[in-house]
């Protein structure tokens, strides 16, 4: 038994009416439901599958390279960072790993980041923590940890002061990691235009044509990356509801969610 951050005893007490639902601390949360009904159960189909790419304990032989970042033994798990003790230990302990893992990279991460944007080491690390207790963070972190761990380490990555060429190199593998951490474009833009920002902001001499292309191309590579390693699973899924076409027209959201942007 490994401690994580998971709501599985939701699963565990509401459905399976187990006595014993692993639960230590806190709260299972119902509102979690991507993870505990989906992410976790798919993290225990590859590990029961063996780590292979074709779910073959399943009737349906889903594909699991997909939306969500899963610990599949190939190419791939060369970005996917936080999961790489699969290979080596008790998956249970390895998918502790990974949940605090990606709780030790938001922090530092933020941590680093805001201190290069001019906070002191203190604040700087009050300020992680402001971020990481946010209700924003909180409610989804157990979807989107992931994404939101990996984006300080891109700014990170680009005010490195080592040869260009290494630079563009660690900008590349962090920006493929990020992307295939939880492959959601609409955060994924949202915290790239965040990035932006903060590079007018507090960078400006980063967003010089030089520059400007190099990361432009290292992120075009990246993106690459990532859309060859889901190919099949975006083709299959393009045409469909969700999440092919999940989208929100104009007009079509209701005054109380607008007003609450």
């Amino acid at each position: 038994k490994t401690w994580s951050p998971s709501s599985y005893a939701v699963v565990l007490k509401n459905i399976f009416q187990s006595r014993t639902t692993g639960l230590v601390a806190g709260k299972p949360r119902c509102i979690r439901s991507d993870e505990f009904a989906v992410i976790t159960p798919l993290t225990q189909a590859t590990v029961n599958n063996g780590f292979h790419r074709y779910n073959e304990t399943s009737f349906y032989g889903e594909d699991l390279r997909m939306v969500y970042s899963l610990p599949v033994l190939d190419w791939g798990i060369l970005f996917k960072p936080t999961m790489w003790l699969y290979a080596f230990v008790n998956p249970a302990y390895a998918f502790s790993f990974h949940h605090y893992a990606l709780i030790f990279l938001f922090l530092l991460g933020y941590t680093r980041l805001f201190n290069i944007l001019g906070g002191s080491p203190v604040n700087s690390l009050l300020l992680s923590l402001v971020l990481f207790f946010t209700g924003f963070t909180q409610y989804w972190w157990t979807a989107l940890g992931p994404t939101l761990a990996f984006f300080p380490w891109l700014l990170i990555t680009m005010d490195l002061e080592t040869r260009v060429f290494l630079k563009l190199v660690v900008f590349y593998w962090v920006a493929t990691c990020w992307i295939l951490s939880f492959f959601y474009p609409p955060v994924i833009i949202s915290l790239a235009f965040v990035g932006v920002v903060i590079l007018f902001a507090f960078r400006p001499e980063l967003l010089r044509i030089r520059p400007i292309v190099g990361f432009g191309l290292a992120s075009v590579a990246a993106l690459a990356t990532a859309g060859f390693y889901l190919e099949d699973y975006l083709f299959a899924t393009w045409g469909t509801v969700y999440p092919g076409r999940r989208l929100s027209m104009g007009g079509e959201v209701s005054f109380n969610l607008w007003i609450s942007q």
